[in-house]
């Protein structure tokens, strides 16, 4: 249904092009390598690995692919460094955001108070960006997951759960990116729900590798989804748009349209188009990165640390900004293999 759904979509209007922003949840480099990560499999399933989902992914219903999401990535470097590398609305947007934010005021309750105010602001902006308001559907909010299983622990990891108040901000964070996707009639994907069990209630969630024996564990280094945690999240998202899916068909509706414009104000030039460089985006971020490290927290002009707050709030999209993948690079490039950015902090 999700093919079909996404086939009726309206050319003329959106590109036809999935697109994936966000944090380390979405990419491939801690389930695999290439191919591996829950975008990739979204767009484009790997079949001798999960045979089950032949023929269940975008690439089938005709959806080019680019993974602009990045390790360690927050709410603001979405909005910032991603969102700007878009020129046309695509016709499926994946979004995984928050969880770094929340890493960064971990154990202090008044931080993560305002760290969560800050992904809901950004947020508000980033779905306006897109034209989530007109209802299409298409883009799917992702709730952070919970690699101790709602115990507050993480076994031989003890990693960042000594916080008493830590389950409550993951909480409160889980309900307002569900309130956001419903103001702009987003989709959620509930994987925090899904994950529950395949944590350190299954195992080792600080253990390394990609591929572990147990399929139950879903999380490897404390944090990452694995490769069988990406196969999670690729089902949550599927599942995510199968819904809206069902329900545009019930309603006996064809699938709404984003709106063309909503992403790019082709006149204007945001701050991170700045006179000494010649593209949109801090140098490396997202598809358009030259190789440089500098990705997550570090990837801003000048060395800037984060500011609290979001500067961009407000600010159009980058004049002339597009999705650039150099020869090679991309789901569609010569290596076949989609654009991942470098890996920077947790998350």
């Amino acid at each position: 249904m999700v093919v079909q759904w996404v086939r009726a979509v309206d050319d003329s209007q959106v590109a036809g092009m999935y697109v994936a922003l966000g944090d380390s949840m979405s990419i491939d480099d801690h389930a695999g390598g290439a191919g591996w990560g829950a975008a990739s499999l979204l767009h484009r399933n790997r079949d001798a690995d999960f045979p089950a989902w032949a023929g269940r992914d975008l690439a089938s219903a005709g959806l080019t692919g680019s993974v602009l999401a990045w390790d360690g990535a927050t709410a603001a470097d979405v909005l910032q460094c991603q969102l700007p590398l878009i020129t046309e609305p695509p016709a499926v947007v994946t979004i995984t955001m928050g969880g770094n934010d929340l890493l960064m005021a971990w154990g202090d309750d008044a931080a993560a108070r305002a760290a969560i105010g800050q992904v809901i602001a950004a947020g508000e902006v980033i779905l306006a960006r897109l034209g989530a308001a007109g209802g299409t559907g298409r883009i799917v909010i992702s709730t952070v997951y919970d690699p101790s299983d709602g115990t507050g622990r993480l076994g031989a990891g003890e990693l960042l759960m000594s916080w008493p108040g830590g389950l409550a901000a993951l909480g409160e964070l889980n309900a307002a990116l569900a309130g956001l996707a419903a103001r702009h009639g987003a989709a959620v994907a509930d994987v925090h729900a899904r994950f529950l069990g395949h944590g350190v209630t299954a195992g080792d969630p600080s253990q390394l590798l990609s591929m572990p024996a147990s399929r139950d564990l879903w999380y490897c280094g404390s944090i990452e989804p694995n490769a069988w945690g990406a196969d999670q999240i690729r089902q949550t998202w599927w599942d995510a748009l199968h819904t809206q899916a069902r329900a545009s068909f019930q309603a006996g509706s064809e699938p709404g349209h984003l709106a063309r414009g909503a992403l790019c104000r082709r006149h204007q030039v945001s701050r991170w188009r700045r006179a000494d460089r010649g593209a949109a985006g801090p140098p490396g971020a997202g598809a358009a990165g030259r190789g440089r490290d500098d990705r997550g927290r570090r990837g801003r002009p000048g060395g800037r640390q984060a500011v609290p707050g979001i500067p961009d709030v407000g600010e159009p999209v980058a004049a002339g900004a597009g999705i650039r993948r150099p020869g090679g690079a991309g789901f569609q490039g010569r290596g076949r293999s989609p654009v991942q950015a470098d890996r920077g902090p947790a998350g």
